[in-house]
């Protein structure tokens, strides 16, 4: 893979039914919550395959998920686990391991997000001309992106990762430490039953386009 000072971080699990996308599965069972979480996935690393001049890492879980992940997405990414801890802690792991790589920017996303293009992607990477950290606001309470020039743990440690309140607990601590923070538009997570039949129709029909692996 060709070294790059941007790195880009997606966080995605293995496909595994009753292991993904609970709330959809409460809604409407396991079998159309698989459907929706490789669905989204597809659409979201696909994106990412095309973000120019970066390195890009699948940071996937279980840990033992790597052979699946690399069948699923092939060679245009690099993979690691995601390792041990609560979801904070193995963000900032994953992060870490970036810029001790040698990026100098480093981008994290999940897969829950179908608006983040790789358009949002590449102006999250142009914002940390000016700013500390960009984050990308969802209207669940969240965020679906965030970025960073360097590790910064207060980010990471003692947020509410998973709840409504994650979005507001992550800028009142970076106002605290003077960071300076740049917000991407708002946009939609899809993590419940009806917020899955709002774009099932779109994304199914409108199948992802993932960009070549270099033959080398």
């Amino acid at each position: 893979m060709i070294p790059s000072s941007r790195s880009l971080v997606i966080f995605a699990n293995a496909p595994e039914k009753g292991r993904v996308k609970s709330r959809i599965a409460a809604d409407l069972g396991p079998d159309i919550a698989l459907t929706a979480y490789r669905t989204l996935a597809e659409h979201a690393v696909a994106a990412a395959s095309h973000v120019e001049w970066c390195r890009k890492t699948i940071v996937y879980t279980p840990n033992g998920g790597g052979d699946v992940m690399r069948n699923w997405f092939g060679d245009l990414f690099d993979y690691h686990a995601q390792g041990d801890g609560d979801l904070g802690r193995r963000m900032l792991a994953a992060v870490e391991r970036a810029f001790s790589d040698g990026a100098d920017r480093v981008i994290l996303i999940g897969v829950d997000c179908p608006g983040v293009s790789e358009a949002v992607i590449s102006d999250a990477f142009a914002r940390l001309d000016q700013a500390d950290v960009v984050i990308g606001p969802s209207f669940d309470g969240g965020y679906y992106l965030i970025g960073m020039k360097k590790p910064m743990k207060v980010l990471f440690t003692d947020i509410p990762f998973g709840t409504g309140e994650t979005l507001q607990k992550t800028l009142t601590t970076a106002r605290r430490g003077g960071i300076r923070v740049s917000l991407l538009d708002w946009k939609r997570d899809v993590n419940t039953g009806d917020a899955w039949r709002s774009v099932a129709k779109s994304l199914t029909e409108n199948k992802p386009v993932f960009k070549a692996a270099l033959p080398f």
